[in-house]
């Protein structure tokens, strides 16, 4: 529970306290959102912070910014990704390729890919091509 409070100032604590008597209401509130594509207005707004990353705690190098927004939101955000992605590894949508914001992958099992790929291309005398953007 040790998330920051959002904009609506509601802690993290008083919707794991109160989970079961705020439930249905929320889950009201999340179906009218669904069914007019609409969130309520103050969901859409965020408290822009600083966060401290490393060095000296002066110098405002040394910080980056995060958005603080509304906790029901977010787990409203975390049901939908959540169907969303149960989706996609059912029908199998996604290709093997893609790495990115998929549980069980990673940037380091793209990088290993691509140089086992390379690896294979360069060991049958091949051509690689690289473009970084």
């Amino acid at each position: 529970m040790s998330e920051a409070a959002g904009p609506n100032e509601l802690p993290a604590r008083i919707l794991h306290d109160l989970s079961q008597e705020l439930a249905d209401m929320l889950c009201f509130i999340f179906q009218q959102s669904f069914d007019n594509s609409d969130l309520p207005h103050d969901w859409s707004e965020a408290m822009v912070v600083p966060a401290y990353k490393k060095g000296e705690r002066d110098r405002p190098i040394n910080y980056r910014p995060i958005s603080l927004t509304c906790l029901a939101c977010k787990t409203m955000e975390h049901i939908v990704l959540s169907h969303v992605n149960k989706h996609l590894n059912t029908y199998n949508i996604l290709s093997h390729l893609q790495h990115g914001f998929r549980r069980g992958f990673s940037c380091e099992t793209q990088l290993i890919l691509v140089a086992d790929d390379w690896a294979k291309t360069l060991n049958h005398h091949g051509q690689v091509d690289a473009i970084l953007l």
